[in-house]
């Protein structure tokens, strides 16, 4: 997990110096629609699988398990046919075709529906507790996306970036369907069998929107209120922030079927709730014994290898904060598999009520991409301090059994 997170970042960066500050800004453009995309093709369903199938399996209930699987698959090929399909049609009529923004909105869409296939790949494969191979995965989709995305990019641009990421998600797909039978057969949807997994998967699906939205909204009223250039330095800055949260989201697709296993199993929430501070603070040790050679390193070699992004590297220094506080997002999987989603989604609506206010005020009065960039570790900090107070108030709430199993994360 961590050798991929690398490449994501190595990938990033390779984009960054190919595309140059004009065009990078684009491409985060496709990493916000890739963002909201998922949601609203998945509906709420690959977020509820990673809890749900694991419970089954924990319960020795593998039947519900493949009815549930098979059901699934089913509704995200129609969701994905119909309003991704919707979705580009109405791109293609809106947009001057071949226009950098018609680009990123259009080849936006395409990577939004190859990863999230992806991803039910992962699920499934996480479902059944192998680790190894879910990291083999991730590895053969970081280096071909890294290897394809810069190649094409010499060639194509900002077309062949994207295209060749997607062609790597897709390969690295194809080897966990081929190898591993990663996504089931699909199923006609049944309300019978989705019908609990939608009340547990649309609140959470809710509350992850509700918290992209706080970690987006800055994003946005920079290229409102400062235009497209300087939201290239913005999402050049960003990069550092976007690694580590991959490598956060990778902890939390790995964790989250092992608790919810391990919750059918009635085993102890406390035990893995105090595994978790442990991984939690000595990343946080790590960042912090970190943070002054990355500041040389942007200030030195930084500048030699991008001058083009000058402001973009100061705000880095800047997002080192969020990017450390990311860790934090591993909370999430004890309040998944405790079945907690009113409280992540509260919580996630507040702090972005809390992160569009302060946003929009900077916007209004003195916008600048140091401004908005302390607004975003602020909302970055007020998020991981939520997670953590609530994943230990959920460990008093609502342990299942006494803390007499030994809760384990591998």
């Amino acid at each position: 997990m961590a050798l991929s997170s690398i490449l994501g970042l190595a990938k990033s960066l390779v984009f960054a110096r190919v595309l140059g500050a004009d065009l990078f800004g684009y491409y985060g453009i496709v990493d916000l629609i890739v963002t909201y995309g998922i949601y609203a093709l998945s509906l709420g369903l690959l977020e509820a699988l990673n809890r749900q199938i694991p419970f089954y399996l924990g319960s020795r209930d593998a039947t519900q398990a493949t009815r549930v699987a098979r059901a699934a698959t089913g509704a995200l090929a129609l969701s994905t046919a119909v309003i991704g399909g919707a979705y580009l049609v109405i791109v293609a009529l809106l947009l001057e075709p071949w226009s950098p923004l018609w680009v990123a909105y259009v080849f936006g869409g395409i990577l939004t529906a190859l990863n999230l296939f992806f991803f039910l790949a992962i699920v499934h494969v996480l479902a059944r507790r192998q680790a190894v191979r879910q990291a083999v995965i991730l590895l053969i989709k970081s280096i071909s996306a890294l290897a394809l995305g810069a190649t094409f990019a010499t060639w194509w641009g900002l077309p062949g970036a994207i295209g060749g990421e997607g062609l790597g998600i897709l390969l690295a797909t194809a080897f966990a369907v081929v190898r591993d039978h990663a996504i089931p057969a699909p199923a006609k949807p049944s309300a019978k069998v989705l019908g609990p997994v939608f009340r547990l998967g649309v609140p959470m699906v809710l509350g992850v929107f509700a918290t992209s939205v706080g970690r987006s909204i800055d994003r946005i009223l920079v290229v409102a209120a400062l235009g497209a250039i300087v939201f290239s330095q913005y999402s050049f800055a960003l990069i550092v922030f976007v690694a580590a949260s991959v490598a956060a989201n990778a902890i939390v697709l790995y964790a989250t079927p092992r608790i919810s296993f391990g919750m059918g199993d009635r085993r102890s929430l406390r035990g893995y709730v105090y595994r978790i501070d442990q991984v939690v603070a000595a990343v946080l040790a790590l960042a912090a014994l970190g943070a002054v050679p990355f500041d040389q390193l942007t200030a030195g070699l930084g500048r030699a290898i991008f001058p083009d992004y000058s402001v973009g590297l100061d705000l880095m220094r800047i997002m080192y904060v969020a990017a450390a506080a990311q860790i934090a997002t591993v909370y999430q999987s004890v309040l998944v598999a405790a079945g907690a989603v009113r409280t992540l989604f509260a919580q996630a609506v507040v702090v972005a009520l809390l992160s569009l206010a302060a946003a929009s005020f900077v916007a209004l009065t003195a916008p600048s991409p140091y401004a908005f960039a302390v607004v975003f570790v602020a909302s970055r900090l007020t998020a991981a301090a939520a997670l953590f107070v609530a994943a230990h108030r959920i460990r008093s709430l609502n342990d299942p059994v006494p803390p007499t199993a030994r809760p384990t994360l591998t």
